[in-house]
């Protein structure tokens, strides 16, 4: 069963307005493991009343999982056969309460992402199309990329209901760990689900993406590199944009209905000489990669938002921006990084679908810009 219909199982026919809900147990803070296992849960306690479960499902060791279930739950059998890429998630292993599945159950599944996406958004992507409301959520930097850790609520035939959910990904490979019960019955098995969620490890593939990962170096002074996905093709312009400015253009398609290909994300890279173009300053780029965008016939909207990027955590100093706008009739999205170094300006421009609108190419679109903005860097 795949997690969308899993998840049916606890359909949402109304949205609890004002339901109380117990907050995360205190062991869910760590929502990802450290390497040397969660201080936050007493490892007595846990071998005692949350034994450890290794999985190893499809004969595949690349499908190894471990982690912590609770004491006398039933296991439930998984699917025969591995998830195929941009199938739906297939099941590895479920554990249910012998009170029943009311009571509390953990369910594992895994899928085989065909993109490059971040697990944070694949949940909230999926969350979103079956209309849950999310409580509390956390997003921890792993690994292999985002973590995240949602608590959502609904309403079922049975009545109130509640889910704690966690979403990670080695290479290609998302897991999804859910735990549900009925909102009466959640306080009782908040612990469980939280020794469960910092538990979980599954077997390392020494891979960090989903694809296969490229760079391009830009023919400018300091020879620019710039990674980007390989389902992406690359487009570079003969010489330099502009005296001082050379660039490149990565291009998203997907599979056209009739045949043929649909761009759904176009992510453009200019470098600028500081130089030849002293008096700029990231609001001026803004503003140009917006100008772009109006005399390509996009019209956008006021900013949505304005975030400055932490300097401790890119290799170049950096300021982005993301607005909405239209192309004709069709909404669009537009995301602007500009970065810096010494001598040049990096501006990354992104346009591309609305979440609404495809969900999917806009999942895949903003972990493209988000990769390529935190591995940017020169040869100088």
């Amino acid at each position: 069963m795949n997690a969308l219909h899993s998840l049916r199982r606890w359909t949402l026919t109304t949205l609890c307005a004002a339901m109380p809900l117990p907050a995360f147990a205190a062991a869910g803070d760590l929502p990802f493991p450290a390497d040397d296992g969660p201080a936050v849960v007493d490892a007595t306690l846990r071998a005692e009343k949350f034994p450890t479960t290794t999985i190893r499902a499809f004969g595949d060791a690349a499908y190894t999982v471990t982690l912590a279930v609770p004491a006398g739950w039933k296991s439930l059998e998984g699917a025969a056969k591995a998830p195929v890429a941009g199938g739906p998630p297939v099941t590895l292993r479920g554990f249910r309460h012998p009170d029943g599945p009311a009571a509390g159950e953990l369910e594992l599944q895994v899928a085989r992402l065909p993109q490059e996406m971040s697990a944070d958004d694949w949940l909230r992507i999926s969350i979103a199309r079956l209309g849950f409301q999310t409580v509390q959520s956390r997003i921890r930097v792993g690994p292999t990329g985002p973590v995240a850790d949602f608590l959502v609520r609904g309403q079922a035939a049975g009545g109130p209901v509640v889910l704690r959910l966690l979403a990670l990904k080695d290479a290609d490979r998302l897991f999804l760990l859910t735990g549900r019960a009925s909102a009466a019955a959640y306080a009782g098995v908040a612990e469980a689900f939280a020794a469960a969620i910092v538990t979980l490890r599954p077997a390392p593939s020494g891979q960090v993406y989903a694809e296969r990962l490229l760079s391009h170096t830009v023919g400018a002074p300091g020879r620019p590199t710039f990674n980007y996905f390989g389902s992406w093709k690359l487009q570079t312009p003969k010489g330099d944009i502009a005296p001082g400015i050379a660039g490149a253009l990565f291009k998203h398609f997907t599979r056209a209905t009739g045949g043929g290909e649909d761009l759904q994300g176009l992510l453009t890279v200019k470098v600028v000489q500081k130089a030849e173009n002293p008096d700029l300053a990231p609001d001026d780029l803004l503003a140009f990669m917006r100008k772009d965008l109006t005399d390509a016939g996009i019209a956008l909207e006021a900013e949505i938002g304005t975030v400055d990027f932490n300097t401790q955590a890119l290799p170049l100093a950096g300021k982005a921006t993301r607005a909405e706008g239209t192309r004709g009739k069709a909404p669009v999205e537009f995301r602007g990084v500009v970065l810096q170094d010494a001598s040049a300006w990096y501006t990354l421009s992104l346009v591309g679908p609305t979440q609404t609108v495809n969900p999917a190419a806009w999942a895949v679109n903003r972990r493209a810009l988000e990769v390529m903005a935190l591995n940017a860097h020169s040869g100088r």
